[in-house]
C-alpha cells in the first residue's frame, strides 16, 4: 500500500492537496497521513518509524520550513519521493539543496500536482521493482 504524507500548515491548501490526491490516485491502494507542521512529520518518521513513499511538503511553514524538513526526510527516509508545493516561486532554486521530484506552485496545483504525483509514483514503482530484483536470484526469492 502506498504511504503518502502531506505537510502544510494552511488547512485550505492541505484540503486541496487531499482532493487532488484522491482524484489522481483513484483505484490505487493508499494511505494518506496529514501533518500541519514539520515537527509532527519528523516525529512520525523518527519516533514511530513512519516511512512515506511520497511526501508533499509546503515550503513556507511556521517553525521548520519545508526545505529543512526535506533534508531531514532525505536522511531518515532516503527512498521517500518529495514533492514541494509553495505559493512563492522565489524558493525554486532553494529546493535543489534536497532530493526531490517536483516543485509545484500552489496557484497551479490542480493542473501540475497530478503530473508531479505520476512522476513520484513511477519513481516509487521503479524502486520497488529494483528492491524485488535484489531479493530474487534466478527467479528464486531470497529471504
Amino acid at each position: 500500500m502506498l504511504q503518502i504524507a502531506v505537510c502544510d500548515d494552511e488547512k485550505l491548501y492541505l484540503n486541496e492537496v487531499l482532493k487532488i490526491l484522491h482524484e489522481t490516485l483513484d483505484g490505487t491502494p493508499n494511505k494518506i497521513q496529514t501533518f500541519q507542521n514539520s515537527a509532527a512529520l519528523i516525529a512520525a518518521v523518527e519516533e514511530d518509524g513512519y516511512i512515506p513513499d511520497i511526501a508533499v511538503l509546503d515550503i513556507c511553514m511556521d517553525g521548520v520550513d519545508g526545505i529543512t524538513l526535506a533534508k531531514q526526510l532525505n536522511k531518515a527516509s532516503p527512498t521517500s519521493k518529495i514533492i514541494f508545493i509553495s505559493s512563492y516561486s522565489g524558493y525554486l532554486m532553494d529546493v535543489y539543496e534536497t532530493e526531490h521530484v517536483y516543485f509545484v506552485l500552489k496557484p497551479n496545483m490542480e493542473e501540475r500536482l497530478p503530473a508531479a504525483l505520476q512522476k513520484a509514483l513511477a519513481s516509487t514503482a521503479r524502486l520497488r521493482r529494483n528492491e524485488h530484483r535484489k531479493l530474487c536470484v534466478r527467479g528464486v526469492p531470497q529471504y
